[in-house]
């Protein structure tokens, strides 16, 4: 069975980033661009919405999810013949979300994509970077549920609230979704950090906090010992051909309740600018 990797917390923290170090630098992982393949799975499944009808997660945008369903939907079509969780462990003749989270993955990862060129037939640890979704109670509860042999495990990667304003303000803001206002944006990040952190609180051995900061100023330490998380090896890992995205922390706001505790579980300097 393949073994996944996902991450949590919040777009706009240097998921994009990091998932093209992990995958260039080893064979063993493959992190897909946006595939939105755990959402899918979870309304086939858990809400049981037809394939035709899945409708975006409300934080991200339609043409992400619509691609992975064009490039997989035969296989995708294949949860009609699951009735059930409880049947597919006692016949192992069903589809379980699992074995088609693999499926997809592969068949993804086979072709390549614009922003993951690298094309591959097999590897260990297939990933998808959507930690708004991966991260929502909901999903998490339910991801934990179903991916069992082995249970998943999760980086948590966390970027300093300024970068993730400006960034959101400059590139992802998608209509005001996370806010109209750079206090709403941010009251955005601290609920989803806070949530976050209690999904993870009772898996702390399945779960790496990884800082945007560290990886962008020592990515060849943080390699390492994101690698050794995930109990794989690696050799003279380079991070030559992929570039962060620019570090700004000038972005100006009133602080949020909850977000002086915040800044200092991350070690974080509370600085407008």
């Amino acid at each position: 069975m393949v073994k996944s990797v996902f991450f949590l917390g919040i777009v706009r923290s240097g998921t994009s980033f990091l998932g093209r170090l992990l995958t260039s630098n080893s064979e063993n992982v493959y992190i897909t661009h946006e595939s939105d393949i755990i959402w899918i799975l979870y309304n086939l499944y858990e809400l049981g919405t037809p394939l035709d009808e899945i409708v975006k997660y409300r934080y991200d945008s339609q043409q992400a999810m619509g691609d992975t369903i064009k490039k997989c939907k035969l296989i995708l079509q294949q949860w009609k013949n699951h009735s059930s969780a409880n049947l597919y462990k006692l016949t192992g003749e069903c589809h379980s979300p699992a074995s088609l989270y693999e499926e997809c993955q592969r068949n993804i990862m086979s072709r390549g994509t614009q922003w993951q060129p690298i094309k591959r037939s097999n590897t260990i640890y297939l990933g998808d970077k959507k930690p708004t979704q991966q991260s929502d109670p909901a999903i998490f509860k339910w991801t934990e549920k179903n991916f069992i042999d082995p249970k998943p495990k999760y980086i948590h990667l966390i970027r300093h609230p300024n970068d993730f304003l400006e960034s959101t303000l400059h590139f992802g803001r998608m209509e005001n979704i996370y806010g109209d206002t750079n206090n709403e944006i941010m009251e955005f990040w601290v609920k989803k950090q806070q949530d976050t952190l209690k999904l993870i609180k009772d898996i702390p051995e399945r779960v790496i906090t990884v800082k945007y900061e560290d990886v962008c100023e020592s990515p060849i330490e943080e390699l390492h010992r994101i690698y050794n998380f995930l109990d794989l090896p690696v050799e003279n890992p380079s991070s030559s051909g992929v570039k962060p995205a620019s570090i700004y922390k000038k972005a100006e706001y009133d602080y949020p309740k909850g977000y002086a505790k915040l800044m200092k579980i991350f070690d974080y300097e509370e600085k407008k600018k």
